[in-house]
């Protein structure tokens, strides 16, 4: 499975002989972390595809039958700014696929998502001071890092 970013495509390749088996272009723009979910689906972190409405990043599931794609979770309300990478982050998928963890790089957080109801189930803050970023920020009290459960 590639994922190319700058052009906004996925691509299944057949690891024995190198063939294109499948080429994947939808609403998604910018995505990385592509990987398989399921039997048939792929799950992406989409920097830059989604509606105003929902702020730019999300996460996407995509269905390699059908085409069909699926938003699992998209930032509301509270997670409205912070759920926003422009580049890096990352998808860790929970061995039942249920739980997703995704991380922010370049802002210090990452959360934990309940995939089937497109909930943060915990978040987590890094305090480290990262020069010329978002985390580029004074420690409080010594605390590492702040988790909300």
């Amino acid at each position: 499975l590639v994922s190319a970013r700058n052009i906004s495509v996925v691509a299944i390749i057949d690891p024995k002989d190198g063939t294109l088996k499948n080429m994947i272009r939808g609403s998604f723009v910018g995505q990385h972390s592509a990987q398989f979910y399921g039997n048939d689906k792929i799950l992406i972190f989409d920097d830059l595809g989604s509606s105003k409405e929902s702020f730019p990043s999300r996460i996407l599931s995509v269905d390699l039958v059908s085409g069909t794609e699926t938003v699992l979770f998209a930032s509301r309300e509270k997670f409205r700014e912070e759920f926003f990478s422009a580049a890096g982050g990352h998808i860790d998928v929970s061995p039942d696929g249920k739980f997703a963890l995704v991380s922010f790089s370049r802002a210090g957080k990452m959360y934990e998502i309940d995939l089937s109801k497109g909930k943060v189930t915990m978040e987590y803050t890094s305090l480290h001071r990262i020069p010329g970023t978002k985390t580029d920020v004074a420690k409080s009290d010594g605390d590492d890092v702040i988790f909300r459960p």
